[in-house]
C-alpha cells in the first residue's frame, strides 16, 4: 500500500478516534472498574470465609450469651451472602470481559482499516474503505450493547426460566 495511503487513512482514523475517544475511554474505564469490583468481592469473601473458619477458636463469652465467635461468624457469613447477592447483580465479571472486548476489537479494527488488510484491501476506493471502517465499529457496539442487555436481562430471571 502507498505511503500517502496510509497517512491518509491513519489521519481518517483519528479523526473518527477524535468523535469517539470519549466512548473508547467510556469502555476502557468501565472494564477497568468493573474488573476492580470483581477482585474487590472476591477477595473480601475469601477473607471473610477464611475469618468464619478461625471463630470457633474464639470463644470467650458471659454465661448465657452468645459467643464472639458466634457473633462475628454470623456477621462475617451475612457479609458473604450480601456480597455474593451483588456480584450476582453487578456481573462485574462479565461486564468487564464485555467492556474489555469492545475497547480491543475498536483498537483492532482501527489498526486493520489503517494497515489496510482484509476486508479493507478488497476496496478500490477510499471513501468506501472509510464507511466501511465506520460501520464495522457502529458493529463492534452494536454488539457490546446487546451483550450487556441479554446479560442484564438473563440475571434478572429466576433459575428456573434460564436456559442451560
Amino acid at each position: 500500500m502507498k505511503k500517502n495511503t496510509i497517512e491518509q487513512r491513519s489521519q481518517l482514523a483519528n479523526d473518527y478516534d477524535k468523535r469517539n475517544d470519549e466512548q473508547l475511554t467510556w469502555y476502557s474505564n468501565k472494564a477497568s472498574d468493573n474488573k476492580s469490583y470483581f477482585q474487590l468481592i472476591g477477595i473480601c469473601i475469601v477473607v471473610f470465609g477464611a475469618l468464619i473458619s478461625i471463630m470457633p477458636v474464639i470463644s470467650w463469652a458471659p454465661s448465657g450469651s452468645p459467643s464472639l465467635s458466634e457473633i462475628m461468624t454470623t456477621i462475617l457469613g451475612a457479609f458473604i451472602v450480601i456480597l455474593k447477592g451483588v456480584e450476582r447483580i453487578w456481573l462485574p465479571e462479565e461486564s468487564w470481559q464485555n467492556y474489555r472486548k469492545a475497547s480491543e476489537a475498536l483498537k483492532i479494527e482501527r489498526e486493520r482499516y489503517i494497515e489496510n488488510v482484509t476486508p479493507y484491501s478488497n476496496t478500490a476506493e477510499e471513501d468506501i474503505a472509510f464507511k466501511l471502517f465506520v460501520e464495522r465499529c457502529i458493529l463492534i457496539k452494536l454488539k457490546e450493547q446487546n451483550n450487556f442487555w441479554e446479560l442484564n436481562s438473563s440475571a434478572n430471571k429466576p433459575e428456573s426460566e434460564k436456559s442451560d
